[in-house]
């Protein structure tokens, strides 16, 4: 059985004319570290209020531990929350922050000692103990914030974007701290972002959200190379993908009015139809050999990302993108022979928008 169960969950708010969520049906297993992805609006921060028990459930269960918590009290349900805003008391010390929710519990002073000191020296905050949260950094902020959650030693972590009030050095730094803490800890977690680097660089599984219900759920390798769908598809990855609406018969594939490439094997079971392709960046790829297919594109704009080159291109009929990890001396308005990887596509359904190519 798993650890926290999700079973046909849904909440919709007084007044509303649309379910905040709907139908959220997923399991979660003991220490697994689960990131919930998706827009703003998504339903992300109303699933953790949910299991926190900040809003009432509207239709399903949660189970913790196979407990039902649906009525349970917040303050005895056994999580820890772990806010965007870190929620720190101004007037109390780094040690008094940790040492907070341990007191109002009336915990033994020196069993309060003992965990301070141990969260502090686990995140690096020893020599911060003194100190108010104004003296201190974002970084240091947050930290304190994770220390608090985890002398509660709870049976979930529950963060709502940690990290979006830092800077891009310190949220690298302080994304790669929760996770090693998370590992160290054998915590189970269930975090909350609308950044999908931190989604796939984090999570062991990622469950993406949109309008409140579910679109897909599978680890960041199963979730980048087969997305569920065009708005999966369109979300994950930078750049975002490129989509082409083709027509493919017994022979060929049709780009267009007049760009046409023959037919690869990989896409032999799929009947003669409209359909949209999706292919990443690092699948179009620069064609040297004139005996292969190829589109002729201008370039457009240049992204050098050091480790990589990110290419926008252009031609009369569709606009796309190219990742080169090499070095290359192309510059705006040079012309370039582009060819796929078909072998890495996504193939939708043009209606449905579903993905109906198992890769």
């Amino acid at each position: 059985m798993s650890y926290i169960e999700f079973e046909n969950l849904s909440k919709k708010y007084n007044n509303a004319e649309k379910y905040a969520l709907k139908n959220i049906d997923f399991n979660i297993e003991k220490g697994e570290f689960v990131v919930i992805l998706g827009p703003s609006g998504s339903g992300k921060s109303t699933l953790l209020d949910l299991i926190c028990g900040f809003e009432d459930i509207t239709d399903g269960e949660i189970r913790i531990d196979s407990k039902i918590i649906n009525n349970i009290e917040p303050k005895n349900r056994d999580v820890s929350m772990v806010f965007q805003n870190y929620a720190l008391y101004p007037h109390l010390t780094a040690y008094e922050n940790i040492a907070f929710g341990m007191k109002i519990r009336k915990e033994n002073k020196k069993e309060i000692d003992e965990k301070v000191k141990w969260a502090a020296k686990i995140l690096k905050l020893e020599e911060c103990l003194k100190s108010k949260p104004k003296n201190l950094s974002g970084g240091q902020r947050q930290r304190i914030a994770l220390a608090r959650a985890m002398v509660r030693n709870p049976k979930c972590f529950l963060m709502d974007e940690p990290l979006s009030n830092l800077d891009a050095k310190l949220r690298n730094s302080t994304s790669n701290e929760i996770r090693n803490l998370h590992n160290e800890l054998k915590a189970t977690t269930i975090y909350v972002t609308h950044d999908q680097v931190e989604a796939l660089s984090m999570a062991d599984k990622i469950v993406i959200l949109n309008n409140g219900e579910i679109q897909q759920i599978g680890t960041p390798f199963e979730i980048y190379n087969n997305p569920s769908n065009v708005f999966v598809a369109t979300f994950i990855g930078r750049p975002q993908i490129n989509l082409f609406d083709v027509y493919i018969d017994e022979d060929s594939i049709f780009f267009g009015e007049s760009i046409k490439f023959n037919k690869p094997k990989e896409f032999n079971s799929l009947n003669k139809g409209k359909y949209i392709i999706g292919l990443r960046s690092e699948d179009t790829i620069k064609v040297e050999n004139d005996n292969e297919d190829f589109i002729e594109a201008s370039v457009e704009k240049i992204e050098y990302l050091g480790s990589e080159t990110i290419f926008y291109l252009s031609n009369n009929e569709m606009k796309f993108t190219l990742k080169d990890y090499g070095l290359n001396n192309l510059k705006i308005g040079d012309k370039i022979n582009i060819g796929f990887k078909f072998d890495k596509a996504n193939i939708f359904d043009r209606l449905t928008k579903q993905n109906i190519r198992s890769k």
